[in-house]
């Protein structure tokens, strides 16, 4: 039985505010479109001031998930898109809470490649229980 994939690369991102990370995944997406790959962008929530700049070409998925607890609240809608997508690969850049994405696209059997776009130093003011999830979803990622 033959996969059919819904593309060869989906970008997995919260929100697109107008962030750098969001500019260069933007960007990477454009650049991957250019050389003839089939992008799409699924994000949690279809917001923010760069959303304008998405190119037609790119399948845009929005989960509708509410900003409050969205992490969580975003692992159902993200595995059903998963399972029935099944992109190529997925590149998360979900920040430091990547643990849930991360599960979601292994569950599914869909590949990934995690990106972190942050320094261990940010932790050092973190409060205690946001500083050891992040530490313990790092640990789990980087299994």
């Amino acid at each position: 039985m033959k996969t059919t994939f819904s593309s060869d690369v989906a970008f997995l991102l919260p929100a697109l505010p107008s962030g750098g990370v969001e500019r260069v995944y933007l960007d990477l997406g454009k650049g991957l479109l250019d050389k003839g790959l089939d992008v799409e962008l699924i994000l949690a929530k279809a917001e923010g001031s760069l959303l304008s700049q998405v190119p037609s070409s790119i399948r845009l998925i929005d989960l509708d998930v509410p900003r409050r607890f969205r992490l969580l609240r975003a692992y159902g809608p993200l595995g059903a898109e998963l399972r029935n997508r099944k992109p190529r690969v997925v590149v998360s850049t979900w920040g430091h809470l990547d643990v849930v994405p991360l599960i979601a696209a292994w569950q599914h059997r869909v590949p990934v490649l995690w990106v972190l776009h942050s320094t261990p130093s940010y932790l050092m003011g973190a409060p205690f229980p946001k500083q050891e999830l992040v530490v313990w979803s790092a640990r789990w990622a980087l299994r």
